[in-house]
């Protein structure tokens, strides 16, 4: 597992991020003394934790990246069973989608994607070690769905993850391109997913 320990004045700082955002300031127009001030610390603290404004906000990015990891993983070991934890993956992908632009996620909603690369793909390592961790979800829930007898046993790892990656981002499309999507929808394209999800490991 990665390393998610911050200090106490940190995470202050990284939730007067949040609460600027949440605000409606615009990410690019924060200024360091606004955050010190969300944060209720002063300006020449932040300066004892981070670099630049830049560096407090790719970290910020990184922060609540990081928490949505861990929630992800809470959720999916809160559950029994291949068939429930793939479903449970399908209802947070559904969730992604429908708060990316709302004060659910005010970070996410307030960058663009070019802006969102240029911070984050700066941190080589970062991105190598949540890639790692997500392939490890998606090994564990394969061995997981051969143990049960959902599946195949894979022996080209890659494909199994290929195959997974493709079908939740198959689901994320479906239902973020048509916003006239009711319940019905959306529960009928996440079993025709999940049954594609079975297919493509057989």
């Amino acid at each position: 597992m990665y390393n998610t320990s911050y200090s106490e004045k940190e995470i202050l700082i990284f939730n007067g991020v949040t609460k600027l955002i949440n605000e409606g300031v615009r990410l690019h127009a924060i200024k360091v003394s606004d955050i010190a001030e969300a944060a209720g610390i002063g300006k020449g603290t932040i300066y004892d934790y981070f670099k630049s404004k830049e560096d407090i906000l790719k970290k910020s990015l990184i922060y609540s990246m990081d928490m949505g990891i861990s929630e992800v993983l809470s959720k999916i070991n809160r559950v029994d069973g291949f068939e429930k934890k793939c479903y449970i993956l399908f209802e947070i992908t559904e969730v992604c989608v429908r708060d990316y632009h709302s004060a659910a996620n005010p970070l996410f909603s307030s960058i663009s994607p070019y802006e969102f690369n240029e911070l984050i793909n700066n941190d080589i390592e970062w991105v190598d070690e949540r890639d790692k961790l997500l392939r490890e979800i998606v090994k564990s829930l394969v061995l997981l769905g051969f143990n049960e007898g959902f599946i195949k046993k894979q022996e080209d790892k890659e494909y199994a993850i290929t195959v997974f990656v493709s079908v939740f981002m198959g689901f994320q499309n479906i239902i973020s391109c048509n916003t006239k999507n009711t319940r019905d929808d959306i529960e009928a394209a996440k079993k025709r997913s999940y049954k594609l999800l079975i297919k493509g490991l057989n």
